[in-house]
């Protein structure tokens, strides 16, 4: 029995199709975006939230997903730890408008609305602020306004509809309207099960025991 984890593309951990019956929504996943198997680095045009919001930094914040999503590369043949500082993309970044920020501009946080960058996604308010501060990629030096059919920034981490650090609130919609209904996809669920009973000396053609009450961990009160 092999129990070894297989190295998972990106956003492929969670049944996304499950997902989007669940939401009703459709949900484009990467790979229906651009191959997996490309080693083009694409000019794309980008928002940069981080700097709006973030008075303390000079630039947009590049991630390693980026380099996941076959939208950048590392500089050189470093380890995989090393490369969040390593990132070359050729993404060109448009700041975002002030009124994103969440909160009054002298409070010291770097939440975003959501709703606010919702309305970077419509003609209207995107044609408004194309004048914005614009880095040039920096690989073929080309200056892109932010992709009118690929909505797309920088870092999405501190979004919120309402208040800052929502997202453990009971009214937060990023989790009742979306993750409370995301699952493990069937690969994990298997791996998970098969590791699960070998630690209870299960055989493998019996099915995985139910978690019992008994089991739980106590609630805090």
């Amino acid at each position: 029995m092999d129990l070894r984890i297989p190295p998972f593309p990106f956003g492929e951990v969670f049944d996304v199709p499950r997902l989007s019956k669940t939401i009703g929504s459709p949900i484009l996943e990467w790979h229906e975006v651009k191959d997996p198997e490309s080693e083009v680095l694409d000019d794309l045009g980008c928002w940069n939230v981080w700097e709006t919001v973030n008075a303390g930094a000079t630039g947009a914040r590049e991630t390693p997903p980026l380099r996941t999503l076959k939208l950048g590369k590392a500089v050189l043949n470093i380890p995989a730890k090393l490369i969040n500082c390593m990132i070359i993309t050729d993404i060109s970044w448009t700041l975002a408008p002030k009124w994103i920020k969440l909160t009054a501009p002298e409070i010291k946080d770097v939440f975003a609305s959501f709703w606010s960058l919702a309305t970077l996604g419509f003609p209207e308010t995107r044609s408004k602020h194309l004048g914005s501060k614009n880095v040039p990629s920096p690989q073929h030096q080309v200056s892109l306004p932010p992709d009118d059919h690929l909505l797309c920034f920088d870092f999405l981490y501190y979004v919120s509809a309402q208040n800052t650090y929502e997202w453990d609130k009971d009214y937060s919609p990023a989790w009742r309207f979306v993750g409370q209904h995301m699952h493990w996809n069937a690969t994990l669920e298997r791996i998970a099960g098969e590791h699960a009973r070998r630690a209870m000396n299960i055989p493998a053609d019996e099915p995985t025991p139910p978690v019992s009450k008994s089991s739980q961990s106590p609630q805090l009160v």
